[in-house]
């Protein structure tokens, strides 16, 4: 093979390898134990949870069974993450089972609280152990509210004609992100021309 052809030939296993690195998933594998998860990103708002399906595939050459466990030491406190199984036993050779990951978020969380987590399969034996890493995330949430019940009575504001009465109304921002918030009254607020007169 001349040199201008193995030039080529590692130019183009080179391209390959780069073109599918970004399918390569955060892991840790031993040969013996594959994991590979539904979601491995997880975005929740405060307050809520969801279900990751684990799923092992056994690729050695004997009936094994697996312990899995959850490496949380340095995960945010918000975060809830829980193995339905500890165990998941008498997988074949080649073939997979099915497990649960329980993913819950703090009422409190906050997008600044996204982190990750490990999740840890390792044989019977403890011979071989393969890790899969999770994103979590926190979605941002936009929850503007008015507190009018503590103006006039019970929020009822009664004016006669040609009265100004000046009302204190709270507004308070339910959402974990800092927030703007336009006020109108039985009218939508004209946020287009907010933002193009906002400096």
């Amino acid at each position: 093979m001349t040199t201008e052809r193995r030039s080529a030939v590692v130019l183009v296993v080179s391209l390959l390898l780069v073109s599918l690195s970004p399918f390569i998933g955060t892991a840790a594998a031993d040969d013996a134990i594959h994991l590979s998860v539904d979601v491995q990103h997880v975005v929740l708002v405060p307050g809520g949870f969801a279900n990751v399906t684990l799923t092992i595939t056994n690729n050695g050459s004997s009936i094994d069974s697996f312990d899995v466990e959850v490496d949380n030491a340095s995960l945010h406190p918000s975060w809830e993450v829980l193995a339905l199984d500890a165990n998941v036993t008498n997988v074949f050779p080649t073939w997979s089972k099915n497990t649960t990951i329980v993913v819950r978020l703090d009422g409190m969380g906050l997008p600044a609280h996204a982190d990750t987590v490990d999740l840890v399969v390792s044989d019977a034996d403890g011979t071989a152990e393969t890790r899969l890493t999770l994103a979590l995330s926190v979605s941002d949430v936009h929850a503007p509210r008015i507190e009018a019940s503590g103006a006039g009575n019970g929020g009822l504001v009664v004016l006669q004609p040609g009265d100004v009465v000046d009302v204190t109304v709270p507004v308070y921002n339910d959402g974990n992100v800092i927030d703007t918030m336009l006020l109108g009254i039985n009218e939508n607020p004209d946020l287009a021309g907010f933002w193009a007169n906002y400096s």
